[in-house]
């Protein structure tokens, strides 16, 4: 299974230091039909198909997390490690430190 977070709440205080509340999600990443715009613009298409879409779907939210980090600058690097620390599941490559 892979996994990967969502930011709730961001507030960074007077003294720079940030808090910030996410929640973490289980997912996969799958082929589904999804119906596409055929001719025309995404607002505006006169006819729609289905086409198989492949991307990473959420199946399941997990937890929520509050992590307090010293600046803007450290949160993505640490919400990153937090998501690291779970050994059953993978984090999607988008939320990695590698």
């Amino acid at each position: 299974m892979l996994t990967d977070y969502k930011y709730i709440a961001i507030r960074e205080e007077d003294d720079g230091t940030v808090t910030a509340t996410m929640r973490t999600y289980e997912g996969e990443i799958t082929t589904e039909d999804e119906y596409r715009p055929v001719g025309g613009t995404e607002t505006n298409a006169p006819t729609s198909e289905l086409t198989p879409v492949t991307r990473y779907r959420r199946t399941a939210a997990l937890e929520e997390k509050t992590i307090t980090v010293a600046s803007m600058a450290q949160l993505e690097s640490s919400a990153n490690e937090e998501l690291a620390k779970d050994a059953t599941r993978t984090p999607i490559d988008e939320q990695t430190n590698a």
